[in-house]
């Protein structure tokens, strides 16, 4: 038994090589249609656009393709490592980001003895240096630097940011404080109710003491959903202003004379919100078509 997993895991990692070499194949004809601007006489904008449409891929997942493409293009041994399936793609998709002909090499020793992770992050230290003291590329800001908002399947919704490292680490400790200072009121009302008293711990060399219940309640970034709570706390806390009372959300809703007098019934649509749901005088119906 011991033998067939061994042989099974043999034969997984010779089949992602596989696919490896097969990324390069396709990455490689991605380069060459992009450079014969087949996308262009296909009624597309852009190399990604077409792929988007044609192979059904992400917009950033596109994009991404088409870079990892063109930079292969410039670095020939990065290229043979992915074309012989001797690297993956993860790795070689973080080292175009950075690699240059004349550091190629090194790059390809550091990643036969890293992780796909591990070179992910030497990559990302890597570029922060080769950025310091050039200026900031508005071109570039206005690729990569967003903030976009996705409606899941499940019913949540995923709100995803990518910044500077320096505004990263703005908005990370403003939700640490946040999420601390709840913490705090939370874990002394308790402390309250309970007439028990809570362990003070002081939050290393910054001075600030965060209470911490002795039944061994979770502090800061292991309690679960504590971030996501702090993010809406900073929400609601903008959204309020100077009115702490007010309600954070507010609902406009758009409705003319005419249709309140000739609603021909309590079912027909009479006002439409801000983000186009039709409402209806009807209570038990949201007039939605």
């Amino acid at each position: 038994m011991a033998q067939d997993v061994e042989s099974l895991g043999e034969w997984i990692a010779e089949q992602a090589a596989h696919l490896d070499a097969a990324t390069h194949r396709l990455l490689t004809a991605v380069r060459e249609f992009d450079a014969a601007d087949g996308w262009y006489k296909q009624g597309a904008r852009s190399c990604a656009e077409w792929l988007s449409w044609r192979v059904g891929w992400s917009r950033q997942t596109a994009r991404d393709r088409v870079r990892v493409a063109q930079r292969l293009g410039d670095l020939p041994l990065i290229d043979d490592e992915l074309r012989r399936g001797a690297l993956s793609y993860c790795k070689v998709r973080a080292m175009t980001r950075v690699a240059t002909p004349a550091t190629e090499a090194a790059l390809i020793e550091l990643a036969r003895s890293s992780t796909g992770a591990q070179l992910e992050r030497i990559c990302r230290k890597y570029a922060a240096v080769q950025r310091q003291g050039t200026e900031p590329d508005a071109r570039y800001d206005a690729e990569h630097r967003y903030v976009s908002r996705r409606e899941l399947d499940s019913g949540f919704v995923e709100i995803s940011a990518r910044l500077h490292p320096e505004e990263a680490a703005a908005v990370w400790a403003a939700l640490d404080r946040i999420m601390k200072e709840r913490f705090t009121k939370q874990a002394n009302t308790e402390q309250g109710h309970a007439g028990e008293p809570a362990d003070a711990r002081s939050t290393g060399g910054s001075g600030a003491r965060i209470a911490v219940p002795a039944a061994g309640g979770r502090v800061g970034g292991s309690r679960p959903g504590g971030r996501a709570d702090a993010l809406v706390a900073l929400a609601e806390e903008v959204l309020r202003g100077a009115s702490p009372n007010r309600s954070p959300v507010e609902l406009v809703i758009t409705a003319d004379a005419e249709s309140l007098r000739e609603a021909t019934s309590a079912a027909d649509p009479i006002a439409i919100t801000s983000d186009g749901t039709c409402l209806s005088a009807d209570p038990r119906t949201d007039g939605s078509p």
